[in-house]
């Protein structure tokens, strides 16, 4: 048996290492990684946050509604000096250690705390870290993913402690100083209310059925709740962080990007999904079954409904998939029917526990060593890394931009660009003086009737040449293969300054003098 349990921990350390390679491999092909370093190097160098967007022309004229806000500036800082202090492997190092943390480290640790069986705990762990394949980048979400883990494992802890009849100020703080850090890093510190809030609320509704009086797991919960908004208060922005994160959150402009929509038969195209859809499934009929047996207390009630609250969570965006992984293997890890008593699984279970010891800083150390490692590998020794990297979705205009910054002052095209929005943020982060974007990434800042008419131009449908007037543009650059690039190419009022088989730079000589808009 001890054998075996030696086998399982080498084969999730050898997964470990695997795991730090695909980080390293697939994460830097998002080209939004452009536009968070370009911000952290923005703020570093001016010492300050900005009031306005640095970046684009559009979003000052043409307001969205919203206030302008740099919700994530301490991720950008982070991510910018690590890229700048170590290198741009350190930062692919960086991001497999928290993913590592987050999705192999966390969910073993969950089982050995929740007494589920380690051997099935070690394959739901293999499921979780698979099923985010699919998911991974170097956004600040990773870190909105390893805090709901810590959080988790958290509630975790004050859910064995029945006998508390007082406020646990220490867990209190701890959640205190952690919402700080999420507020300023991502968005999704909201999440942590539905965590925290609905774990009290799993608690006082079982008090109140059962008629048992309020412990001080109820009363921890519900100060860590008032703890947390009293955090969230500590950001550059105060208390506007909250409307500005709700309006974004729910920005019509969301329904354009293809991640935050409502799960479809698209993700059984996609292979890497499939381990996320076993996960779903096994998930499902553990809690199917788990209705069939007596609930025994507020928490087990909580860690039962974690499992249709995120299937429920990722079927209305795919982007959330991460997070509903944790909720589920959190939620498969405290349940009454993956606690094999006796047996062959048992004992196995029982040596993992000692071979293994999830709860020990040797499993903690281990994983973070190895899959830094396979991250180090590939990076330093297979693929060296480059901002942003290729991929079939995607040609980043490397030669189109370095052919722009040989020309001289005179040559340089002028007045209002229109921009695909993916050139935009890798401009943002390649070019020393890079001209304002129309769009980028960020689409939370621009409102959505600017956005239709971007793709009405970029498609050439619906007058593009009135739209091309509309914001006075002067020069374009788009990929060669889009509508708007070749219809231009042709029409002797442009000239076609640049072009290869990705990117197309195309000009005019009207509005070049006169590119001030007007809203």
């Amino acid at each position: 048996m001890r054998l075996l349990a030696l086998t399982i921990l080498g084969s999730a350390l050898l997964l470990s290492v695997i795991y730090g390679g695909f980080i390293a491999g697939i994460v830097f092909r998002e080209p939004d990684v452009c536009f968070l370093l370009a911000m952290g190097r923005w703020i570093v160098n001016h010492g300050q946050i900005p009031l306005v967007d640095p970046f684009s022309y559009t979003y000052s004229v043409f307001p969205n509604g919203n206030a302008y806000v740099v919700y994530q500036w301490l991720y950008e800082i982070l991510i910018y000096s690590v890229q700048a202090v170590f290198g741009l492997i350190a930062l692919l190092v960086f991001t497999a250690i928290v993913l590592s943390i987050t999705f192999i480290v966390m969910p073993m640790r969950l089982f050995a705390i929740g007494g589920g069986n380690l051997v099935l705990g070690s394959f739901i762990t293999v499921l979780v870290m698979l099923g985010t394949l699919s998911h991974l980048s170097v956004r600040p979400e990773l870190f909105s993913f390893l805090f709901t883990a810590v959080v988790l494992e958290l509630l975790a802890r004050l859910s064995g402690r029945q006998s508390l009849t007082s406020i646990d100020w220490r867990f209190v703080g701890v959640l205190f100083l952690l919402v700080v850090l999420w507020t300023n890093l991502h968005c999704l510190f909201i999440f942590y209310f539905v965590l925290v809030g609905f774990f009290a609320l799993c608690l006082g509704a079982y008090s109140l059925v059962t008629r048992e009086a309020l412990d001080g797991r109820f009363k921890s919960a519900s100060a860590a709740v008032v703890a947390g908004a009293l955090a969230t208060m500590i950001n550059p922005y105060g208390i506007t962080i909250w409307p500005f994160t709700f309006c974004m959150l729910t920005d019509p402009i969301n329904k354009t990007i293809n991640e935050l929509r409502p799960i479809s038969t698209a993700v059984f195209k996609n292979v890497l999904d499939y381990p996320w859809l076993l996960l779903a499934f096994v998930a499902l009929v553990v809690f199917i079954f788990s209705l069939r047996k007596k609930i025994e207390s507020g928490s087990q009630l909580y860690f039962l409904l974690l499992i249709p609250a995120a299937i429920s969570m990722s079927l209305l965006a795919v982007r959330t998939f991460p997070l509903a992984a944790l909720l589920m293997c959190c939620g498969l890890a405290f349940s009454p029917i993956l606690r094999l008593a006796d047996g062959r699984l048992d004992r196995l279970s029982k040596q993992c526990l000692i071979a293994i010891a999830p709860l020990g800083l040797w499993w903690f150390l281990s994983v973070c060593t190895f899959g830094g490692f396979g991250a180090y590998i590939l990076a330093a020794h297979v693929v060296p890394p480059t901002i942003p990297e290729g991929s079939a979705a995607f040609h980043p205009p490397f030669d189109a931009i370095e052919h722009l910054e040989k020309l001289s002052a005179e040559s340089q095209p002028k007045g209002n660009m229109l921009n695909d929005s993916h050139y935009g943020a890798v401009m943002m982060w390649q070019m020393k003086n890079p001209p304002k974007v129309f769009v980028d990434p960020r689409y939370f800042l621009y409102n959505v009737p600017l956005m239709n008419d971007y793709w009405d131009m970029v498609l050439y449908r619906n007058k593009p040449e009135a739209l091309l007037d509309k914001y006075k543009i002067s020069w374009v650059f788009v990929p060669a293969s889009t509508a708007l690039a070749r219809e231009l190419s042709t029409q002797p009022s442009w000239h076609v300054l640049y072009s290869d088989k990705d990117a197309a730079i195309i000009t005019r000589e009207k509005w070049q003098k006169d590119d001030r808009l007007l809203p």
